[in-house]
């Protein structure tokens, strides 16, 4: 993933994360340099101005619950930061 959280900011949840480290450890990646990926990614969701939040679940219009916690977190981000998703 490249992104330097320059142009926007990056929000993350821990359903994103979790998945991340799960599809990386399938890679053969080993749980070190997985969790200081993790933890990079974290780093950059901060300092964007972003950050890692835990969204109510308040979307269930996917057939695959897996996107319906990715739209949950866009809903929750977009209701509660519009100004700051906004570029400046």
């Amino acid at each position: 993933m490249a992104n330097d959280g320059r142009e926007f900011p990056l929000w993350l949840s821990p359903h994103i994360l979790t998945n991340t480290a799960r599809v990386l450890a399938a890679t053969g990646l080993d749980t070190v340099t997985i969790s200081e990926y993790v933890a990079v990614l974290v780093e950059i969701a901060d300092d964007s101005g972003g950050g890692v939040v835990a969204p109510p679940r308040t979307v269930p219009d996917c057939r695959d619950d897996e996107d319906n916690l990715v739209l949950d977190l866009a809903a929750e981000v977009a209701s509660s930061s519009s100004s700051r998703m906004t570029p400046t």
